[in-house]
């Protein structure tokens, strides 16, 4: 919502870390994430059934930010649960933020 012409505040929601210790399926998706560096090309085709079967938002994400060239900025870290749902919070790599 615009507060005045040059601020803006978002809602925010409650968010949990997650952990992959007991959770197969939260593994398995820490591991892909975290091999996927300059595009999807970085998965291979069972790991993106595997995706779309389990996590189709997720994909759609990956999808969208793959073509619009985005660098991928995925780890455990920019990852948390709605519940059950993970949720990608700043999965773009920007190199201009770190000057």
């Amino acid at each position: 919502m615009r507060i005045n012409d040059e601020t803006f505040a978002v809602r925010m929601e409650p968010l949990k870390p997650w952990t992959v210790a007991g959770d197969p399926k939260l593994k398995h998706l820490s591991k892909l994430t975290s091999n996927i560096y300059d595009s999807l090309d970085d998965l291979s085709k069972s790991n993106r059934i595997w995706l779309k079967n389990n996590y189709p938002g997720v994909l759609k994400i990956l999808v969208d930010m793959d073509a619009a060239g985005d660098a991928f900025d995925l780890h455990e870290g920019n990852i948390m649960l709605r519940g059950n749902v993970p949720v990608l919070v700043d999965p773009v790599y920007d190199p201009g933020s770190m000057e």
